[in-house]
């Protein structure tokens, strides 16, 4: 790992304000993956830049949140294009989200990515979204376009782990029904603390748990993941500790990463003192891969 950066909130920003959006989102665009429609804003660069932001949210979250439209709005600032989406079963896209599973969202990221962006891309990774940002990275003849990550949070490899931890590991997840919703099967468990800084926790299913099991990043704490990488985290992150986002610098084989972390920052980093850091953390990494 070459950096270690620890930041504390202050008012060094001075006041920032997560509506005054410069780039008003309000329409949605369509595209057709196999039977169903996935939502997703795609807003072209300007002329001074080919690069562009390609930003996945969390579970059960998609393309409109406080972190894209800060994202947006910086988009504008640098002249890069911008993409979000919301995954199959959420926000405006087709589906239940109790029918999905992991490699549904991967597959979806990867349609977009595809047939909506263009040149090299900087994914921005949030929680799950980081995982995504990974797998793509490194699964697929994608290689090329990826010009770097910002991981947020990430919450890579969480659900496996954690289910091997759980007394009868894997095994027992294998034996359970695909519908069964792990936050009602799980009394105090891993998915309820992933969960518990959400106001309405979303439904996830034994099913989708499975699913991740095939999809492991790191291995032995090693990925190939070989691209510029800067991770932001919270150390008040309660439901994926601050040390997840530590370990994943040391296990990639890129020379090029940063750990930046948060003293007040959440698992969200949505609060209005943290937002800021991220959009000054991101510009700097763009600017520095141009």
């Amino acid at each position: 790992m070459q950096n270690l950066i620890y930041r504390l909130n202050t008012n060094c920003y001075g006041d920032f304000n997560v509506r005054s959006s410069k780039r008003l989102i309000t329409t949605a665009q369509f595209i057709e993956r196999g039977k169903n429609k996935l939502a997703f804003h795609h807003i072209p660069g300007d002329s001074t830049s080919n690069l562009g932001l390609f930003y996945l949210a969390g579970y059960g979250t998609g393309k409109d949140g406080t972190k894209a439209t800060i994202l947006s709005d910086l988009s504008i600032k640098l002249g890069c294009s911008y993409t979000s989406l919301d995954y199959s079963g959420v926000g405006l896209s087709d589906g239940k989200l109790t029918d999905i599973v992991f490699s549904d969202f991967l597959n979806d990221v990867r349609h977009i990515f595809e047939n909506v962006t263009n040149g090299p891309q900087i994914i921005i990774g949030s929680s799950l979204g980081a995982s995504l940002g990974f797998l793509l990275t490194v699964r697929y003849d994608l290689h090329r376009r990826v010009k770097g990550m910002v991981t947020l949070a990430s919450a890579h490899d969480f659900l496996q782990d954690e289910a091997e931890k759980y007394p009868g590991g894997l095994e027992l997840f294998n034996s359970l029904d695909d519908k069964l919703n792990l936050v009602d099967f799980l009394s105090k468990s891993f998915v309820k603390e992933y969960f518990e800084e959400s106001e309405t926790p979303y439904p996830i299913t034994v099913g989708f748990l499975k699913d991740t099991f095939s999809n492991k990043i790191f291995v032995d704490g090693k990925s190939t993941f070989d691209r510029p990488l800067r991770l932001i985290h919270g150390m008040k992150d309660i439901s994926i500790p601050y040390q997840r986002s530590i370990e994943a610098a040391n296990g990639v084989n890129s020379s090029d990463v940063k750990v930046v972390l948060i003293k007040s920052g959440s698992h969200r980093l949505s609060e209005v003192s943290v937002l800021p850091i991220i959009s000054e953390e991101v510009e700097l990494f763009v600017r520095h891969l141009l």
